[in-house]
């Protein structure tokens, strides 16, 4: 299975092992999405507790659970995807109380913010010695990085949305300060990215779903500066948007050779000294960004059916890697295998999809 990313093992989108012997009810793929859904009604009774441990833990992040102590009041449905760089996760179970310690939060190497979206009932979080008791329909966010603890006594009805804390290009500050606040659902900011988020939770299969990603990401980080700390919030948002603009410049311009901090920065007509500064305040290296976006997006050319005629070399030229050796180099760091086995496994994957 691809495309489902693990915590703390680089960013989502990055290719991590399959659910293993606790097996994957769905696995599909649509639009270049994959979705895999796990049920613990397909697991013995026996092992119940430490599969669905292990699979929050190896696909969506390192927790502890508070499981029951009978393994058969243990139920859980698990719905996971990714949508560009956003991993999508359903979740239908029992109740329990999630708790992220210091110890795996200080562990973590990929920093992410999760967004989750109450379905059903109400459920807590806690997080900076703030609660935020959820609503049906209200949103809320907390950080990877940070303690947390969810508390879910009626059960689990909720969406989870994880986005790297870069892609938001909001500051360390602004995000501890709209980390574990309530975002009602009468809100109409709230209520119109509620019912888009939701809707991408639940069409994770469908085809239209894979182009989906950048705009909840953006609807998000919408939502949060415009959330009840605004006053607060709004205070960096000048710097905030020049990353946001800065993020969308790189994108647009993956194809050209010479893009580099300075042309970024003459650009956005700011000079090179300020663009670093703010950059590097909001956790984002330019010249890392670009490597990183090139290799997503020669990553899916190789996994393009309509590309298979072009050689590697040709692929990673078009993404501006003009030496084939360093191309398969830095591809394998990345993705831990190289391009050639990444298009045989892509190809594979494809075959085997009904």
């Amino acid at each position: 299975m691809t495309g489902i990313s693990g915590p703390d093992r680089g960013p989502p989108g990055q290719d991590c092992a399959s659910l293993g012997r606790y097996r994957v009810l769905a696995d599909e793929t649509a639009g270049g999405v994959v979705t895999a859904v796990w049920d613990s009604r397909s697991i013995d009774l026996g092992d119940r507790q430490d599969a669905l441990q292990q699979t929050i833990r190896d696909h969506v992040v390192d927790v502890h659970l508070a499981l029951p102590s009978r393994p058969e009041d243990v139920s859980a449905q698990v719905a996971l995807s990714m949508t560009g760089r956003l991993q999508v996760c359903s979740v239908r179970a029992m109740p329990t109380v999630v708790t992220r310690t210091p110890r795996q939060a200080s562990q973590d190497s990929a920093p992410s913010l999760f967004a989750t979206l109450q379905m059903q009932g109400t459920s807590m979080m806690v997080q900076h010695g703030r609660e935020a008791v959820l609503q049906t329909g209200d949103l809320a966010v907390y950080a990877t990085t940070e303690p947390y603890t969810l508390i879910f006594d009626q059960g689990v009805r909720n969406h989870f949305f994880r986005v790297p804390t870069a892609d938001l290009g909001l500051s360390a500050r602004t995000i501890r300060a709209v980390s574990a606040r309530r975002l009602s659902h009468h809100d109409p900011v709230v209520r119109l990215t509620s019912d888009f988020m939701r809707g991408l939770a639940d069409t994770q299969m469908s085809e239209a779903v894979g182009t989906l990603g950048p705009a909840a990401v953006e609807l998000l980080r919408a939502t949060l500066l415009d959330s009840e700390d605004a006053d607060r919030v709004r205070e960096d948002t000048t710097a905030q948007t020049l990353v946001a603009s800065v993020r969308s410049h790189i994108r647009q311009h993956l194809h050209d050779p010479e893009l580099c901090v300075a042309s970024i920065a003459a650009a956005h007509h700011v000079s090179v000294r300020h663009l670093c500064s703010v950059l590097a305040t909001a956790g984002m290296a330019p010249g890392e960004t670009i490597r990183a976006e090139r290799l997503e997006r020669a990553r899916t050319d190789l996994a393009r059916p309509e590309l298979a005629a072009w050689t590697v070399a040709a692929i990673g030229r078009r993404w501006c890697f003009p030496n084939a050796a360093h191309f398969g180099q830095v591809f394998r760091q990345r993705f831990g295998v190289s391009p050639a086995q990444w298009r045989s496994q892509a190809r594979t994957a494809s075959s085997a999809t009904p």
